[in-house]
């Protein structure tokens, strides 16, 4: 079987095997860090997602020319997905609006229970039913296991080292195309970090990220202890 046709497998089990995250906790923040290696970094334009024609590249969850917001929930995982040493870094915070209404796709496993506990998981028989988050913990709910389980490949796809290709299409098929298809839009999809194995990123579609994410806070930090973060600006 070659790429073409394993991948075929995995992007017709995605509906199937991955669940949603219909209500993410908006009262907690996004936190987004870049090398500080730019100009005017309190302008909001260089701190959010890299514009269209400068996304000339392949990354985590995007293809060339298709950008996306990628962000952490820890300002930790921030930081370290993007530096290994004691290199300069622009860490924000983003908030969403009280109106936000946001549709995210799942791609995590039963390890990532902790940082799973800010969504309300679904499956997609009960998103499209309307019904309410199961309640329990994630590790003793076995219908929740079972599917974070069946879908672990597609988690898999997020955490091959320097090989992006899996995740970009996936997150092309996703934040993308279902835009310019009859299937429901995803505005965010959350997957495993590469950098801590036990913690979730998240990467939002620019349209959601210019209409529902606003720019909090602005701190800079010049080595690798967050001890160190000076607040630069606040709003």
């Amino acid at each position: 079987m070659n790429f073409w046709e394993d991948f075929g497998f995995f992007k017709n089990s995605v509906v199937s095997m991955s669940g949603y995250c219909t209500r993410i906790d908006h009262s907690k923040p996004i936190y987004r860090a870049r090398k500080k290696d730019f100009k005017n970094i309190d302008e909001p334009k260089n701190l959010t997602y890299v514009p269209i024609e400068k996304c000339n590249k392949i990354g985590r969850a995007n293809i060339p020319y298709h950008p996306v917001f990628y962000g952490s929930f820890e300002p930790a995982c921030a930081v370290a997905e993007i530096t290994d040493n004691n290199e300069a870094v622009i860490l924000t915070e983003w908030q969403w609006k009280e109106s936000a209404k946001i549709r995210a796709k799942l791609f995590a496993k039963i390890e990532h229970s902790d940082s799973l506990k800010r969504f309300n998981i679904q499956t997609v028989e009960e998103y499209h039913a309307g019904k309410e988050n199961l309640k329990g913990p994630i590790e003793k709910n076995n219908l929740i296991k079972e599917m974070l389980n069946d879908s672990a490949h597609l988690s898999d796809l997020f955490l091959i080292e320097h090989d992006y290709f899996a995740s970009a299409i996936l997150g092309y098929e996703e934040l993308y195309r279902t835009r310019i298809s009859t299937v429901e839009n995803t505005d965010a999809i959350i997957y495993p970090s590469i950098v801590s194995k036990h913690d979730v990123n998240i990467a939002i579609h620019p349209e959601i990220v210019d209409e529902y994410l606003e720019l909090k806070k602005i701190w800079e930090l010049n080595s690798s202890d967050l001890e160190d973060l000076r607040l630069i600006w606040e709003s």
